[in-house]
């Protein structure tokens, strides 16, 4: 039996912003892009122990995002639900509370 995966979901730190974050194994950048920015990579800042964050301004919603590892390699990170891109490969989502 595979395990149930949930969207991401993140809840408000202050007014409008919520804060990520994801374990990336041996990257040396990690970035986010996602519906709420055109798909343009945002940086995320590395905490140590391969842990990464990002501080978002987003209204509660739903939204759909991958990872960008090393500037190259689009990653949907691992146990977050995923749903079809419509073009063959899938992108993560995030439901923001």
């Amino acid at each position: 039996m595979q395990p149930v995966v949930q969207p991401l979901v993140a809840a408000h730190h202050g007014a409008d912003t919520v804060v990520v974050r994801f374990r990336m194994a041996a990257a040396r950048s990690v970035a986010i892009a996602g519906n709420w920015n055109a798909w343009r990579p945002a940086a995320l800042r590395a905490l140590g122990d391969d842990i990464w964050e990002a501080a978002l301004r987003l209204p509660q919603g739903t939204y759909y995002f991958n990872l960008v590892v090393d500037g190259r390699e689009w990653v949907v990170p691992s146990g977050v639900a995923t749903i079809s891109d419509g073009m063959g490969g899938l992108v993560a989502v995030l439901n923001v509370l």
